[in-house]
């Protein structure tokens, strides 16, 4: 079905409180953006309560994943923990932040209850995207699902299979069973790590290779473990990384695995070109759109791979309410006509039409 979504973007600085303010009251749901590596900051808070007030059906987007693994150098399953933690650590300030106002709210209803269970971030719902606007790319776990499922890496239905995607499970391919994960001592990594994050970090070190190869200095890695101080890099601007580069098969190997591209998990036939399967197909992507530095590569690669637009809107669609559904089951009280305190109800009439 076709939908319609206005999206409005207003700045989280404390000097445009009156901005995000009138932000809120026109929307019925929020994109929360909570930086990967810094997390929840002190402005975070403030607006988190604020979006609550307005009754507002939050989609938490987990930003800069690319920063556990090309600043942090953290694999696949560090990277999973850190985020699993930070999630936590969401939910953690929304629970205090909804015992807080039940405690203050005498009338509080039934409904309420059910109202508030929509600030629990949970990546299997489908309210929380993984990405990184830098370099364009985004997913969810429902769409993450749907793909492996339909490219066969993993035969379970989506709705099953997007129960063990984000949690202490890992997937033995010889038996096709899904195995309880244990973090100290246990072989293999969980799912999260192995088909979400593990293919693009190979992306990213395989163009980071790339560019050594052909005597550039890597640009995406901050520290040398991926032999930035091996060469100099060239000052020539004929120098460019091209799809047959040593380094650039991983690329192609990790782009068939857990693709969110429309035309890999739609269901109905599209006009979006299909992700390259072999160098030459790479390589006309890449002289098309004039990719021949890292960062343009990574940018062209990732954004056909998992692009992020798409992950932002399908989580809206899914878990953001229509203005109809929002006014009678999230914002009855934000969007309910007040009267003035400074008017007592026998001075107020009303005339019906």
């Amino acid at each position: 079905r076709s939908m319609v979504i206005h999206l409005i973007d207003s700045p989280g600085h404390v000097d445009f409180s009156a901005e995000v303010t009138s932000a809120l009251l026109l929307c019925d749901s929020a994109i929360l953006v909570v930086d990967a590596v810094e997390g929840l900051c002190a402005r975070t808070h403030s607006l988190v309560r604020e979006a609550y007030l307005h009754q507002l059906v939050p989609v938490l987007v987990i930003n800069k994943v690319d920063r556990l693994c090309m600043e942090m150098g953290l694999d696949a399953s560090e990277a999973y923990m850190r985020i699993r933690e930070l999630i936590e650590s969401i939910n953690a300030v929304c629970a205090a932040m909804l015992n807080s106002a039940a405690l203050d709210d005498e009338e509080r209803s039934d409904d309420q209850d059910i109202r508030d269970a929509i600030w629990n971030f949970d990546p299997i719902r489908g309210n929380v995207v993984f990405a990184s606007a830098l370099h364009g790319w985004g997913f969810t776990i429902p769409t993450l699902a749907r793909s492996l499922f339909k490219s066969k890496t993993v035969p379970l239905k989506p709705p099953l299979l997007r129960q063990y995607l984000f949690g202490d499970f890992k997937y033995n391919a010889e038996s096709g069973k899904v195995l309880i994960w244990k973090q100290s001592g246990g072989s293999g990594e969980p799912m999260f790590a192995e088909f979400a994050l593990a293919p693009l970090w190979e992306i990213y070190e395989g163009v980071s290779q790339a560019a050594v190869s052909v005597g550039m200095k890597s640009e995406l890695f901050t520290d040398s473990t991926m032999g930035n101080g091996t060469r100099q890099q060239k000052k020539s601007e004929h120098v460019k990384i091209e799809a047959s580069t040593s380094g650039m098969e991983l690329v192609i190997s990790a782009l068939q695995i857990g693709s969110t591209s429309p035309s890999v998990i739609s269901p109905q036939p599209n006009n979006d070109a299909p992700l390259p399967k072999t160098p030459q197909e790479l390589q006309l992507i890449l002289s098309r759109l004039g990719a021949g530095s890292e960062s343009s590569i990574v940018s062209a690669v990732l954004r056909r791979y998992r692009p992020l637009s798409d992950a932002i809107l399908d989580a809206v669609c899914e878990t953001g309410p229509s203005p109809a559904e929002a006014t009678l089951n999230y914002r009855t009280r934000a969007l309910a006509l007040q009267i003035p305190s400074s008017l007592g109800e026998a001075d107020v009439t009303t005339d019906r039409v």
